[in-house]
Parts: C-alpha cells; structure tokens; sequence
C-alpha cells in the first residue's frame, strides 16, 4: 500500500489524500440509546472510568469531553456491527460492559479470530490517528501484550455525523497489521504539540493514514467473507 505523508509547512501538517463524507447509513434508535446509556455509565454515573488524558498526551479531559468521547467510539462501534450484520457478516453486539481503569478491552470485535478495532472521527475527519506510546515498533497493542489479543489485523475508520436525534455514518475504509507496520517503518507521525491543517494543535504524538490512502471496506468484507466460507 502506498501511503502519503501529509504536506508539512513550518509546524502545521495538511491533509491531501481526502475522501469526501457520503452519509449512505443511519444508525438504529437502539443502538443510540444503548451507546448513549454505555457513556453517561461511564463518566457523570461513576460506574465505570476512563484515563482522563490520551497517551503522550497532556490535557486533561473533563467529564464532558469524556463523556462526548466515549460516546462518539461507542457510536462507531455500533455503526460497524449493524454494518457487517447487514453484510451478513453475523456478529456480537458491542460491548456495553462498565471497567475500572486499568481495564482494557482486549479488542472492539474478533470475527473469524480475526481482531478488529474501530477508530472513530467526525464526518469531516480524514485520519486514522494511532497514539505513538500505545504500539510497539511492530505494531503490537502494549497494554495487551500479556494477552494473545495484542495484534490487531484490521483497523477501521468509521466517521459519524449527528443529525438531531439521529446518527449517520460512513465507512471510508481501513487497514491491515501490515499496512500498520508499513506506516511505523515510513514514519507517518503527527507530533505531539504541530498543528493539523493549520488549527488543530495536537495534545499528543501519533501514526496517521489518511482516508483516501484506506483499503475499501468492501475488501473488508470479502476477507471477512472468505474466512467465514473455510
């Protein structure tokens, strides 16, 4: 895969390779209220707890930025699984279980005993952002390296758009364990502190891909497929 690094001008870092947002789907009303319930467990009920700053990161994040944070993955969880069932690609429903810190889900989705994880974005994102301190040099997940789940084989974008009460999303598509390892070997940072098109200052460092450099989702579904037909 050929991967492009972003156009660099002093400390500001600018995407070129875009892929424009199609809102094809719309997630259920369940599946809202289920994310919904999953987040506000998670931080104004206490009954479970987030890290209230991302890897290498410095800020501190307050309840409110947890709670749209939490809600925003749990969305693009959710949006994947109604995805692939639709596929008839049959899977579990995300995990809407509440964890202590220091608890980590060992992987969003294992289809096939294939690991998935689902990285969301808004709808006018265009990366796939891997915080640098969390994987090894070889693409290893290092809070999962004492578990058998610290190879993710896909990583997946999915972007989200609130439209009232509703939520529509996109699949503009994803990567392998090894395109990730191609990525560490090219280097493809966004440091911590630059600035992302200029305004977006970044609070830690982090691998991307761009969204127009992403394997289809639809390759997805064939690997999946083919998997499941052996």
């Amino acid at each position: 895969m050929n991967f492009k690094k972003l156009d660099v001008r002093n400390n500001s870092y600018y995407i070129n390779s875009k892929k424009s947002f199609s809102s094809t789907y719309t997630l259920s009303n369940e599946s809202v209220s289920k994310a919904k319930g999953f987040a506000k467990k998670m931080t104004y009920e206490k009954k479970g707890e987030h890290r209230k700053h991302r890897s290498g990161g410095s800020h501190i994040r307050n309840d409110r930025e947890i709670y749209l944070n939490t809600l925003a993955g749990k969305i693009s969880e959710f949006a994947l699984f109604e995805y692939l069932n639709k596929k008839e690609i049959l899977v579990e429903e995300p995990d809407v279980e509440t964890y202590s810190l220091g608890v980590w889900d060992t992987f969003d989705f294992q289809i096939f005993n294939k690991h998935l994880s689902v990285k969301s974005t808004k709808h006018f994102g265009n990366l796939i952002l891997l915080e640098t301190k969390d994987w090894s040099k070889d693409g290893d997940y290092l809070p999962n390296l004492d578990k058998e789940s610290s190879i993710y084989d896909f990583h997946i974008l999915i972007r989200t758009k609130a439209n009232n009460e509703a939520w529509d999303y996109d699949i503009p598509g994803f990567i392998t364990h090894q395109d990730f390892k191609d990525v560490i070997k090219q280097e493809l940072i966004l440091p911590k502190s630059s600035f992302l098109n200029g305004k977006i200052r970044m609070d830690a460092e982090n691998y991307y891909i761009q969204a127009g450099d992403l394997r289809t989702i639809d390759e997805l579904i064939n690997l999946l497929k083919n998997q499941r037909d052996r």
